[in-house]
């Protein structure tokens, strides 16, 4: 997803691109909005019960607008189809697991919390950092 882009740009390129910055940050508001026309017609993505495409997209959405300073609440129904899955035991065992898993809490500092929790998981269990876009 274009989140994936813009942190790129914004914590791991060694040269800043405000221009891309700001290109991937708007994309990322449009794929909100394409989402957000979806939720307003249907409870998850694919329709009435929750499945893999809800599961893919829920961490990115979850966590952009933390990173990328995106205020959910200009998408209500994403940001409550969100606060939905935040709610179901599974999602907050695993979150949970993750936590455990990397010896540390998730840290409330955007950029950083999000690298502390995912490098550390993708060098345990992959052997190398994986970044996905």
């Amino acid at each position: 997803m274009s989140l994936g882009q813009a942190n790129h740009f914004r914590l791991v390129a060694s040269v800043r691109s405000n221009y891309a910055i700001k290109r991937y940050i708007d994309e990322t508001k449009r794929l909100y909005s394409v989402l957000e026309s979806r939720l307003k017609e249907s409870t998850y993505l694919a329709g009435s019960k929750y499945t893999i495409a809800d599961i893919t997209n829920y961490t990115w959405v979850r966590r952009g607008p933390q990173l990328l300073e995106i205020d959910l609440s200009e998408f209500p129904a994403l940001k409550n189809w969100v606060d939905e899955i935040d709610k179901r035991p599974a999602v907050q065992k695993g979150t949970l697991t993750a936590q455990m898993s990397n010896g540390m809490r998730y840290s409330e500092t955007p950029a950083l919390g999000l690298m502390e929790w995912l490098i550390p998981i993708s060098i345990k269990r992959l052997g190398c950092i994986v970044l996905h876009s």
